[in-house]
């Protein structure tokens, strides 16, 4: 029986979905590979729109520049594990949802028993290398919407074996050489496109992804919004 608290909560997200799709968001069980900038809104929003598991996967400390743009951070975590700071962080939020953490380093070792109790995943990591070995973990009941920042610039997809090309097809051309260097990012895109892939993973969840085959990709420095076909 839905709490009534939790009818309070997502009120109107429920004058926009029907109970069916409110039900199956609630059900929903989504990993977070990542939980810096993208992460972090990706995270929010799905809590906030009352997706009821989430697994927060990550090997980062919080330090002072995340403070710019990663928004479940304050300067007293500092120090702290971040999948630790934004489980506390969500939890003050809603506390509706539940929470797990994994601190663990997937460019390292392939995380399948993460995954194999989570419908979808959302790729919020931050280099090509630890993609590609999330990409290779994914099973084929699974979605996996990616989505990456850099500059005013940024993209999102959704990915399913079988019915898309590999994150590794479509960036090819990216080898790990690249994948270390510190990169410009302004605020408002990270927000941007993790807000444009929280909505996809939902999508995803109600079965009617809008992003397969397709790569969305924005441009604040125009306010340009355009997809490009993947086929």
């Amino acid at each position: 029986m839905t709490k009534p608290r939790e009818n309070d909560i997502y009120s109107r997200n429920a004058l926009f979905f029907s109970k069916k799709e409110m039900d199956t968001i609630k059900k929903a069980r989504i990993a977070i590979a990542g939980v810096g900038g993208l992460g972090c809104v990706v995270a929010e929003i799905l809590s906030r729109m009352g997706v009821g598991f989430l697994t927060l996967i990550d090997n980062g400390i919080v330090d002072m520049p995340d403070l710019g743009r990663q928004s479940l951070y304050e300067i007293e975590d500092i120090g702290l594990k971040k999948v630790d700071a934004a489980k506390d962080s969500l939890l003050k939020k809603t506390d509706t949802c539940t929470i797990k953490t994994a601190f663990f380093d997937i460019k390292a070792d392939c995380p399948k028993d993460m995954l194999s109790e989570v419908d979808g995943v959302a790729d919020c990591l931050d280099n090509y290398e630890s993609r590609f070995t999330l990409e290779d973990c994914i099973g084929k009941n699974l979605f996996l919407v990616h989505g990456g920042v850099e500059n005013d610039y940024g993209q999102v997809t959704t990915i399913i074996k079988g019915k898309t090309q590999k994150l590794s097809d479509i960036y090819s051309n990216m080898h790990s050489s690249n994948n270390r260097r510190i990169i410009a990012v302004s605020t408002p895109s990270v927000f941007v496109v993790g807000s444009l892939m929280a909505y996809e993973v939902v999508n995803n969840i109600l079965g009617k992804p809008k992003l397969i085959n397709k790569m969305l990709v924005v441009e604040l420095a125009d306010f340009s919004f355009f997809k490009i076909d993947l086929n």
